[in-house]
């Protein structure tokens, strides 16, 4: 069913108000149809209730007060639904606690009456939930009675637009409830994270500083293969097509000195945080399967260098992030030994192939002071070779003969070179964060880290809610917050993360929900593969990932997606999250505006610097993945009927000091904007920490949304051309002028000034897909 949001976050006309209303009545087993009746007209108790009467809205001051998610112990929650007045008998709200696992059933009174446009009379119902005094999540939906007849009133669709409006159905289930979340009242994030800009960067592929620790052809062995060090202009070798199978032994020597290089260059576009990708020893491209957590890649450079790094980005106010990978290790690791590479002392003993079993290895015997950390036997998601089939054990026979014994053992997806770890262990915490100053967490933060994303979190603790039992987010962030309490924790999680945003686990996600919806609201058409109709399919949006296909939408459904994700996180964790277009686990942003822009290349740059301005604006962490700025199109390629991204999108940043033959050049109009926003965003206390506020905008124009930013005296409008044609859009339509001086443009005309004396104020042709930043001056 369609969502309209329209208090709270919003200011929307009456009129259009109750336009969203008439839209949006389900579909009911009473409706009346005579002309000029309004649907309660004649409500009765009859044992039929009236399904068109009923209204509930999370977003709706009148409906849920307050607004969001709310701490632990504060006052109760006000709830109320609407129905046809005489037509029930009773109505009991529903809450299940999350935390407790316990289902309550909170009888409603009557509340008042009255008569509401386009629905005639109708009853109000009230109950004031109480707030739990521990951190949880309460899931609600409204059981209501008419004599004989039950039937009930959920959220109508979760999955792409929780809260708002709810659906009368005749059953339900927990899984379409409305949601509240109850945040720890003592939670604090860290005050630097809110409105931070985040760059992220996958090293090998940003910038060679020093070649002399690059990565050789044929000097190491990285799977059964040997690597290969492609000159820095050179395309990648397609792993699908001309070097089958290459994906991850292809290195290009970027380094850690390569970003010291250019850390004033990412300071002019206002960054505050760099995300590294994994970079601790490893023998492949990505470093997702560390061989050692104590010590960087050599590719990359040294503990020198990461200090040197560190230090340097702390005297210009950037905070590095490094990329937690806690969850798996490398199958080639002194932790598991699938070749016998390795002996005890962390030392690589034969490292042009498979060598001979030391019994040092966890997958070489049961002995191994490493073997209680992995599962032998799986549990569920075995070990499988590259073909996806065969399944690899432990020891190896290719080591030790087929007639050795031999077991299955876990993988994170059934990835034979990523055997899980089992985090439940206390070995396994000591190692990585409660074994003292010298464990992997508390080491790096000595040295400069401050802050962590964690890969793949919910694999190693599903959430506050989801399993109290599991107490590793709990335990690691004690230690994390102990060692410097401004350190800020980042999960991946590209669905619902409220389980872990009560207080106890993380400060912030990868807000992949906001990607999602800001896909969705760029939607023009498609064409060719991946196509079907108004939808966009690719492997990472499709019908069984979390946020589903690239699905065109409304600007209210937009704004209706944006409220939800709102409403579900704790104020200061929505000022935090990581809002981010692309990452190293996505297809291309400009790919993916192409595609979903016609095909249309300079569209597809044109929606980025608009996206890029909102997320800019827009309250959160900007996070620009690297070479973005300059317009890297690194397209996925189509493989097993799909758009692959990887390893695609992690193609080499386009420094114009490279003259790259491939024909990439970096787009320096685009930088320069994106510069300019970044700048501003990074000067700006109000664009970073202030309040947000939709303002309602259809009497503008075509296509036109806009929102204030206030903190303090601060206040700030922010204009957004959605459509693709310029317009005017008359300023007083949409805000009171009265007491403002001067309208002074920020962006991207600074410094241009608006002067209100007539009572009007005219913003003339706003281009097409064109962002107005304006501070308004009393």
């Amino acid at each position: 069913m369609f969502h309209i949001n329209y208090t709270a976050p919003f200011k929307l006309s009456s009129a259009l108000l109750v336009a969203a209303f008439l839209f949006a009545i389900p579909a009911s087993k009473a409706q009346v149809t005579t002309a000029n009746r309004n649907v309660c007209d004649n409500a009765t108790n009859d044992n039929n209730i009236w399904w068109a009467g009923v209204k509930h809205d999370s977003f709706d001051a009148d409906f849920r007060a307050p607004f969001g998610a709310v701490q632990t112990s504060s006052s109760p929650i006000r709830i109320r639904l609407r129905t046809c007045a005489m037509d029930l008998s009773s109505v009991r709200l529903t809450a299940w606690d999350a935390r407790k696992a316990k289902r309550v059933w909170f009888g409603m009174v009557e509340d008042f009456q009255r008569f509401d446009e386009g629905v005639g009379p109708v009853q109000y119902w009230r109950v004031d939930l109480p707030v739990s005094d521990i951190p949880t999540i309460s899931y609600y939906f409204f059981e209501l009675k008419d004599g004989s007849d039950t039937d009930f009133y959920t959220d109508d669709n979760v999955h792409n637009f929780p809260g708002g409006y709810g659906i009368m159905r005749d059953s339900w289930n927990d899984s379409s409830s409305f949601q509240i979340t109850v945040f720890d009242k003592n939670f604090k994030v860290p005050e630097w994270t809110k409105g931070a800009i985040v760059y992220q960067i996958f090293p090998d592929r940003f910038r060679n500083g020093d070649s002399t620790n690059d990565p050789q052809t044929d000097q190491s062995w990285v799977y059964g293969l040997k690597s290969k060090l492609n000159p820095w202009f050179q395309k990648l070798c397609d792993p699908l097509t001309e070097c089958p199978g290459q994906r991850y032994n292809q290195f290009y020597g970027g380094d850690l000195q390569g970003i010291i290089q250019k850390l004033d260059d990412l300071k002019s576009m206002g960054v505050s945080a760099i995300y590294l990708n994994p970079i601790f020893e490893s023998p492949t491209n990505h470093k997702y399967d560390t061989t050692n957590f104590m010590k960087i890649d050599p590719a990359f450079g040294s503990l020198k260098d990461f200090q040197e790094l560190t230090s340097l980005a702390k005297a210009k106010g950037i905070n590095i992030i490094l990329d937690g990978v806690l969850n798996h290790v490398s199958a080639d690791s002194p932790y598991f030994d699938l070749w016998g590479r390795w002996n005890d002392n962390f030392e690589l003993t034969t490292p042009d192939g498979p060598g001979t079993n030391d019994a040092s290895g966890a997958c070489e015997s049961e002995n191994s002071r490493w073997r209680s950390w992995f599962y032998m036997p799986d549990i569920g998601s075995p070990a499988v070779g590259t073909d996806r089939r065969t399944k690899v054990y432990c020891p190896n026979p290719a080591i030790l003969g087929s007639q050795a014994p031999f077991d299955t053992y876990e993988a994170w997806f059934g990835f034979y070179n990523v055997p899980k770890i089992n985090t439940r262990l206390s070995s396994v915490r000591d190692f990585f964060f409660q074994g003292g100053s010298d464990s992997v967490v508390p080491f790096w933060m000595k040295h400069g880290a401050a802050a962590w994303r964690l890969d793949v979190a919910g694999d190693i603790d599903s959430g506050w809610t989801r399993d109290p039992s599991n107490s590793y987010w709990e335990d690691f962030r004690d230690v994390v917050k102990a060692e410097n309490p401004s350190s800020w924790i980042i999960g991946e999680e590209w669905g619902d993360a409220t389980p872990w945003l009560l207080g106890h686990e993380w400060d912030s996600v990868m807000n992949y929900r906001l990607r999602s919806a800001l896909l969705n609201w760029m939607f023009d058409g498609c064409s060719g593969f991946g196509c079907s109709g108004k939808r966009f399919y690719e492997n990472d949006s499709n019908d069984g990932s979390p946020l589903g296909p690239i699905a065109q939408t409304s600007d209210l459904e937009f704004m209706a997606q944006l409220t939800g994700i709102q409403e579900s996180f704790p104020e200061q964790v929505w000022h935090s999250a990581l809002n981010l277009l692309g990452s190293h686990d996505t297809n291309r942003i400009l790919f993916l505006l192409k595609k979903i822009s016609g095909e249309n290349s300079e569209l597809a740059k044109r929606k980025l610097l608009f996206l890029t301005g909102f997320l800019m604006a827009y309250p959160g962490a900007p996070s620009i993945y690297y070479g973005d700025e300059v317009g890297v199109d690194a397209a996925g390629v189509w493989s097993q009927g799909t758009w692959q991204d990887d390893p695609y999108n992690r193609a080499q940043y386009p420094w114009s000091d490279l003259e790259l033959s491939t024909g990439v050049q970096p787009d320096m109009s685009l930088k320069k904007s994106i510069q300019d926003l970044g700048s501003l965003r990074a000067s700006s206390s109000v664009l970073q920490k202030g309040t947000f506020q939709w303002i309602d905008s259809s009497r503008i124009g075509d296509r036109i949304l806009a929102f204030e930013r206030e903190l303090g005296a601060e206040r700030v409008l922010i204009l957004l051309n959605r459509s693709n044609q310029a317009q005017d859009v008359e300023i007083n339509k949409l805000i009171k002028l009265d007491g403002l001086k001067v309208l002074e443009e920020q962006f991207p005309l600074k410094g241009r000034k608006h002067y209100p004396g007539n009572g009007r104020v005219n913003i003339s042709q706003l281009e097409g897909l064109g962002i107005r930043i304006l501070r308004l001056v009393k």
